[in-house]
């Protein structure tokens, strides 16, 4: 008899996700976080996964702040849907591979964008496992 084997995966909570909601397209917005201090962040190749057939494809930007932290701008929105239902509201993720990152100039910052309308912190205990197995996807996949 073949013994079973169990492959556990646990999440890396050892990031800083930031949520942001905004009227602008995903490059107008990585134009701004490049005039930020110490950004620098470039458009990857799209993050694609199929739901139900249907392919997906999601744009994503790369860079790093302060010259030794990852940085990933993940949009939320396609033309054809969102990936994270439970929190549509959002367009934009912002993570930064530090989960003790002062993040408070570049909130600031983002926050004065014309057309941003809103930026947060996303708390670890309030991202939803569907959010924490799809932005660890990301790493895989870059």
């Amino acid at each position: 008899m073949a013994k079973k084997k169990i492959l556990k995966i646990e999440l890396d909570n050892d990031f800083l996700l930031i949520g942001i909601s905004s009227a602008l397209n995903d490059y107008r917005l990585s134009w701004f976080l490049n005039r930020f201090q110490n950004i620098e962040i470039s458009k990857q190749e799209n993050f694609e996964f199929n739901v139900k057939d249907v392919n997906l494809k999601f744009n994503i930007y790369k860079g790093s702040i302060n010259q030794n932290k990852e940085l990933l701008l993940i949009n939320n929105r396609n033309e054809e849907s969102v990936q994270f239902l439970k929190i549509k509201s959002l367009d934009f993720f912002i993570k930064i591979n530090d989960k003790n990152f002062d993040a408070s100039e570049l909130i600031s910052y983002l926050r004065e964008i014309p057309n941003v309308l809103s930026v947060f912190i996303i708390e670890p205990e309030k991202q939803t496992k569907q959010v924490q197995k799809i932005i660890s996807n990301y790493i895989v996949c870059l």
